[in-house]
């Protein structure tokens, strides 16, 4: 790759004011990059292979690259891979892929340069985000919030090969899940900035949560190109300058860790978690009556305990966040006592019932006089 002129880049950049070009963000779990003062540039089917490499797809029309370019694109990009000898589900990121397409602005736009600048893309890249559920370990799921256009594709990704996946419902309550719908740019107010506050949130996400997500812009389907069988064409690095530098800090509170004993809870707890960091600050470590415990994989949920009120009672939490008292006990046994007299109550009136509708015995009858006749 070579750097071009800062007066061939500000030339550039003003010529693509409406833009027809498309632009890829990764953001690796835990990875922490400096900001570029440089874009890469590639074409349509290196990206197809790295958002290929970042789902794990291992389809050999992927595999079977030998430009060295492409496989070093492939390996600064490509994401977390399995290790040669395997990993644990705990190891194992969580994925999320958003695709947002409608953009014609210009590069010098977005307050945080892309990873890579796809030059003319074509239309299959719109179909490397299909989500099959349940495959192979592999849970996928297509999140689509009612508030959401069809501008926007969210899917999220995660592996488990011991348990089943989990219902559509609970990864859609997850609050990174809300966060991502809650802060994703819409159609009508698709912006440089707003992609880059966007960009922002799933960086948080990625060194809080083990989320290693794949941000994908496109133009208006329109300018989409037809897939053409051609020889890759040489990328090279175009220099540009940075824009105004923006706070690093997202601007939500979701995730902000709260240690302080009198956290307030938010109103809809949801059942998992996607770290345990997050859990315990969601739940403020389960109230101080449980513990945060891996569940599902890589997700994980507060495990409610006892608590001793006084030597001859103790109190069984429940709920989410451990912050019910779970009744459960008492009122089985309140049930079954009133059941148990209720049924003594009524066997007794059945049976005085019974009593009274019997006729008297003979001998009561036989030793009654009747009336005589006075003479």
């Amino acid at each position: 790759m070579k750097g071009s002129t800062i007066l061939q880049c500000a030339a550039l950049a003003g010529a693509v004011s409406a833009s027809s070009d498309a632009y890829l963000w990764t953001i690796d779990s835990g990875e922490v990059r400096p900001s570029a003062n440089q874009v890469t540039s590639t074409d349509s089917f290196t990206a197809e292979r790295i958002l290929a490499r970042r789902k794990g797809v291992t389809d050999s029309a992927y595999m079977s690259i030998t430009d060295e370019s492409v496989l070093s694109d492939l390996n600064q990009y490509g994401g977390w891979q399995q290790p040669l000898f395997g990993a644990s589900p705990s190891e194992h990121p969580a994925k999320m892929f958003i695709r947002i397409s409608g953009y014609d602005g210009a590069v010098s736009e977005f307050n945080t340069l892309p990873d890579l600048w796809v030059e003319r893309p074509e239309t299959t890249l719109l179909n490397t985000f299909e989500a099959k559920f349940d495959t192979k370990g592999i849970c996928e799921y297509h999140i689509k919030p009612r508030h959401i256009k069809e501008n926007v594709s969210i899917k999220y990704t995660y592996f488990d090969k011991s348990k089943p996946c989990l219902p559509q419902s609970e990864i859609e309550s997850l609050p990174s899940l809300l966060a991502i719908t809650a802060t994703v740019p819409q159609a009508s107010s698709l912006s440089g900035k707003g992609i880059s506050t966007f960009h922002r949130t799933l960086v948080h996400l990625s060194a809080t949560e083990n989320i290693e997500s794949t941000l994908l812009v496109l133009p208006t389907t329109s300018k989409l190109k037809k897939p053409k069988k051609s020889e890759l064409k040489k990328r090279a690095e175009r220099p540009l300058e940075l824009p105004d530098p923006v706070p690093t800090t997202p601007d939500f509170n979701i995730f902000a860790s709260n240690s302080s004993s009198n956290h307030t809870l938010p109103k809809i707890i949801p059942q998992y978690f996607q770290s345990k960091s997050a859990c315990e600050n969601t739940t403020n470590s389960c109230m101080g009556h449980g513990k945060c415990v891996e569940a599902h994989g890589n997700l994980y949920k507060c495990q409610c305990g006892k608590t001793t009120v006084r030597p001859d009672k103790t109190v069984q939490w429940g709920g989410n966040a451990c912050q019910k008292k779970d009744v459960s006990f008492e009122f089985i046994l309140f049930a079954v006592v009133g059941v148990f007299f209720t049924a003594i109550v009524a066997g007794g009136i059945g049976m005085l019932f019974n009593m009274g509708s019997q006729e008297l015995p003979s001998v009561i009858g036989a030793g009654v006089v009747g009336p005589r006749a006075q003479r």
